[in-house]
C-alpha cells in the first residue's frame, strides 16, 4: 500500500501548525506521472542549485586562516554531486575534533604528538 508523505507547517504569527498528507509518487516514474518529467527536472535542478550553493558557501568561509581560492572552489564544484556529502581530509577531521578541545588538552595533544 502507497505510504503518503506527511508534510508538515506552522506559523508562528498565529501559532498553528499543521500536517498535511501528499501523493509524490513512490519513485521517478510515479512522479512524472503525477507531474510530468518537465516539472520534475525543475524540482530537481532547483534542489540542486540549493545543495551546491550551500556547498560553494562553505568553501568560501575561511579554513583556519587560510582562503580557498576560486580555483580550488571551482574544481571542488566540478566534483560536487547531489546527495553526495563532501569528503573531509584526515587534516580537517582533525582540525575539527582539535576544534573541541580546551586549550589544556590542545596542548597536551599537541605536546604528545612532538614526541
Amino acid at each position: 500500500m502507497k505510504e503518503m508523505v506527511k508534510v508538515s507547517a506552522s506559523n508562528d504569527e498565529t501559532a498553528r501548525s499543521i500536517e498535511v498528507p501528499y501523493d509524490f509518487g513512490d519513485n521517478l516514474d510515479q512522479a512524472c506521472e503525477l507531474f510530468n518529467d518537465n516539472i520534475v527536472f525543475e524540482g530537481f535542478v532547483s534542489d540542486a542549485t540549493v545543495g551546491l550553493q550551500g556547498f560553494v558557501r562553505r568553501l568560501l568561509k575561511l579554513e583556519g586562516d587560510k582562503i580557498v581560492s576560486d580555483e580550488d572552489i571551482l574544481l571542488k564544484a566540478s566534483e560536487w554531486r547531489p546527495g553526495a556529502k563532501p569528503k573531509k581530509s584526515a587534516l580537517d577531521k582533525a582540525m575539527e575534533l582539535l576544534g573541541k578541545l580546551s586549550a589544556e588538552e590542545k596542548a597536551a595533544v599537541l605536546a604528545s604528538i612532538g614526541k
